[in-house]
């Protein structure tokens, strides 16, 4: 009797695994900056990086490994994403000024859009 090889599996096997529970992952990403800082730092440090560098290195999960990796020391990130992690951690605290600054920036109310003569047009009768 011939064993089929199950191909699927074994390429599950040679995938990155998360250092956390997909439903995890998925909770982090619908977190707002804040709340994913927040419990972002209540992992353990090397849970943390390894979390940091596994998003990193996923197209779809890049942002939140930034996110990540900002809540990560110089030397955390250094054993997570070895000589890179200078790299990473320019990227991420870049990354975190801007949300900061976008964070802080005034938002445009109706009142103001209407007086910049973006609002609404009155039409006349």
């Amino acid at each position: 009797m011939h064993k089929i090889r199950d191909h699927a599996q074994e390429h599950v096997l040679n995938e990155t695994r998360s250092p956390i529970g997909e439903r995890e992952l998925l909770a982090l990403k619908s977190l707002s900056f804040d709340a994913l800082s927040s419990i972002a730092r209540q992992l353990p440090a090397g849970q943390r990086a390894r979390t940091a560098a596994f998003c990193y290195g996923k197209s779809h999960l890049h942002d939140l490994g930034l996110a990540v990796a900002a809540c990560c020391s110089s030397a955390e990130l250094s054993d997570a994403f070895g000589r890179n992690a200078r790299i990473v951690e320019t990227q991420a605290r870049s990354a975190m000024q801007e949300k900061l600054k976008k964070a802080q920036a005034p938002r445009a109310g109706f009142a103001s859009l209407v007086g910049s003569g973006l609002g609404l047009a009155r039409t006349r009768a």
